[in-house]
């Protein structure tokens, strides 16, 4: 995971598979991250995506939703196909 700080924004970049052999690591490392500004997900080097990376996904959004911060996610074309196979909607 890398994460770029810019003034008004964070973009987090998720560099590995969001799958459940991921989650538990990518989970502690989201949450020690500072919620104070707007957070772009971007999950563009993303191949793998099940649904333990897709809690992981809801967890942190409602975990910025509490702090009145949004989420934007920038998937890959596999977490798109998991994301319309679901029913969800990310641009």
């Amino acid at each position: 995971m890398r994460v770029h700080e810019e003034a008004d924004r964070t973009i987090v970049v998720i560099d590995t598979d969001l799958t459940i052999r991921e989650a538990g690591r990518l989970r502690a490392e989201l949450a020690a991250l500072k919620l104070s500004k707007p957070f772009i997900l971007d999950l563009t080097e993303v191949s793998e995506i099940d649904s333990a990376g897709l809690q992981l996904i809801f967890a942190f959004e409602k975990d910025l939703k509490e702090k009145n911060l949004s989420l934007q996610v920038q998937p890959s074309q596999s977490a798109r196909s998991v994301a319309d196979i679901c029913g969800l909607s990310w641009t």
